[in-house]
């Protein structure tokens, strides 16, 4: 059995609540002050490789570059992934500011199923498939990204509400 990922949206005033809770409570806590949770299971492997945040693997062609809307390149939505440690957390639990989700949602709205199919069907994922990099990788493609707009939704509304989020493994 792998892992799955979990992401809660908490208001930011409960940040230093985060900070400060004992590992054993912290499940209790998360559970009582979120705002909204992401949780994509398996297909969270799949998913953050083709956000280019997983590994060596990286989406820099031009085929593969997201532009908003004035035709600006943007980053790569990765920046879901750009959160500090929260050392009292469970194992690689992270906890990304308001300000960082805000980025993150501004990044993800730029970024459409049609980018995530592209990558989907890219040699460097089928390569990364092939040499066991992805975990799970029978997944289809509608299953990823139906995971894809969940998670695009939960960082808007997060945004909206100006949350902190934080994740971690289980």
């Amino acid at each position: 059995m792998g892992q799955s990922m979990q992401f809660y949206a908490c208001p930011e005033s409960t940040v230093e609540q985060l900070e400060e809770v004992d590992l054993d409570d912290f499940h209790d806590l998360i559970d009582e002050i979120q705002t909204g949770n992401f949780c994509p299971e398996y297909a969270w492997n799949i998913l953050f490789f083709l956000l280019d945040a997983m590994g060596e693997t990286h989406f820099d062609d031009d085929e593969f570059q997201i532009l908003d809307e004035e035709g600006e390149i943007c980053d790569n939505p990765d920046c879901v992934l750009e959160g500090e440690p929260l050392e009292n957390g469970p194992d690689f639990c992270q906890l990304l500011d308001a300000d960082s989700v805000g980025y993150a949602a501004a990044v993800l709205k730029t970024f459409t199923v049609e980018h995530l199919r592209k990558r989907f069907d890219s040699d460097c994922y089928k390569e990364a498939v092939s040499k066991g990099d992805i975990y799970r990788h029978s997944h289809e493609f509608e299953e990823v990204a139906a995971a894809y707009l969940e998670m695009r939704e939960f960082f808007m509304k997060a945004a909206e509400r100006g949350d902190v989020v934080v994740y971690y493994f289980i």
